[in-house]
């Protein structure tokens, strides 16, 4: 049997209000929302018989795992047990009884986002919405077209990022993110915070008290406390600067590199080593696509890197000579003497060293491909001002991009093996 929360039964209230047709629940991790929303979506489906209802994120195989396999046949068995449905594999929708089909979808894979956009909906669930581009927003908007007897509403869900974000924009300034106008239907929004002591009854308290209690103050407020952030002072990037430009297919690539930053340790505690791939296409842009930056033995990033170079045809692997530089090459060679590996030496600070890449993300020539998390986590708040911490990803990211835009921010290594 479910038993909503107090939070919950105020944003089922909020919800079923026909006023509100853009409604967004923002806060903390595993506060509920997902679980309520889906709920939320089933009950219209049910109420309304042959209605279509969509279920939306940016990257297909995060909402396969997430919602598809996770929250959505939970939503089913917890609150609607008697209820006879069918999960189509293939096209994933889920079929009620009633002839009504809640879908579930992202929007990376073109074909798939074809087939989803091609239907008209009833509903629409922004899942993560933050990920997204406010101008793949407004493309799903317009499938929000089905004929029947219910409001049609959108939903949004997300961990809050920025006040710079579009939804911030949207939501609480009532600002059209593209045109900077004031919305002229403002009454159709409405927000609502849900975190996650409001749904303690559901989760372990250790999961609280242990781990988001216990994370940095930053990812504290995003993730305990569901605050929208200011941007960090000191970060040459913000996640703006990322989304507007952030594409779903890579094209083809003219040549790829691959920056290394090695701990200098290998314990437990060691700083991670980065490992970050990036591509210059035919259109003489700039892609990146992976980040597999993590702790690691010498000899463990080393079989990554040489796996990277074969299956992503990387044509060089850079790291700076000033940073165990030596032991990248030699580690590298003493596990496949073809790979190409060009040692630098940085003259300058890392922040200066950053800063061309940063002019190329601001002009829109750097595309990341799909949503990389940790690497765009660190870029938009590592303080390149006042921060102790050395950030591997962003040192990979930019020794990749600088070879790949030959950045004169690096001299050649005065030796090489």
């Amino acid at each position: 049997m479910f038993l909503k929360t107090a939070k919950q039964s105020e944003a089922v209230t909020l919800m079923g209000n026909p006023t509100y047709k853009r409604i967004l629940l923002y806060g903390g991790s595993r506060s509920g929302k997902t679980f309520i929303l889906i709920r939320q979506i089933i009950l219209r489906a049910i109420k309304c018989p042959n209605s279509r209802h969509l279920i939306v994120r940016l990257v297909f195989n995060d909402i396969n795992r997430s919602i598809w396999q996770g929250t959505l046949p939970e939503v089913f068995k917890t609150c609607f047990p008697e209820l006879k449905v069918t999960f189509n594999k293939s096209l994933y929708f889920v079929q009620l009884p009633n002839g009504s089909q809640v879908w579930v979808g992202g929007l990376d894979d073109k074909e798939r986002a074809e087939k989803i956009l091609g239907n008209e909906y009833s509903t629409i669930y922004f899942n993560e919405a933050h990920q997204m581009s406010y101008r793949s927003i407004l493309i799903a908007y317009t499938r929000l077209a089905e004929r029947n007897s219910l409001v049609k509403k959108v939903f949004y869900d997300c961990n809050p990022p920025t006040t710079k974000s579009w939804m911030f924009l949207l939501f609480f300034l009532h600002i059209d993110p593209i045109t900077k106008a004031e919305l002229p239907l403002k009454e159709m929004y409405a927000v609502m915070q849900l975190n996650p002591y409001d749904n303690a009854s559901n989760i372990s308290e250790d999961y609280i008290s242990q781990t988001l209690e216990t994370l940095p103050e930053r990812h504290r407020k995003r993730f305990l406390l569901g605050e929208f952030q200011n941007d960090v002072d000191g970060a040459l990037w913000n996640q703006e600067m990322i989304n507007k430009y952030r594409v779903l297919v890579m094209p083809k690539m003219r040549r790829i590199a691959l920056g290394v930053d090695p701990a200098t340790t290998t314990n437990k505690n060691s700083d991670e080593t980065g490992i970050v791939i990036a591509g210059k296409g035919f259109d003489n842009h700039y892609y990146v696509w992976n980040d597999s930056t993590g702790i690691y033995t010498p000899n463990e990033w080393g079989k990554i890197v040489v796996n990277y170079v074969h299956t992503d045809r990387v044509d060089i692997v850079v790291a700076e000579s000033n940073q165990g530089g030596q032991m990248v090459e030699s580690n590298i060679k003493n596990i496949d003497q073809t790979v190409k590996v060009k040692l630098i030496h940085a003259k300058n600070s890392k922040s200066v060293r950053a800063e061309p890449i940063v002019g190329l993300y601001e002009s829109g020539m750097v595309h990341h491909v799909g949503v990389i998390d940790s690497l765009e986590t660190e870029m938009t708040e590592w303080d390149a001002k006042n921060s102790k911490f050395s950030p591997g990803r962003i040192d990979s990211l930019v020794h990749a991009l600088a070879e790949l835009s030959e950045s004169k921010t690096y001299a050649p290594a005065k030796f090489n093996f």
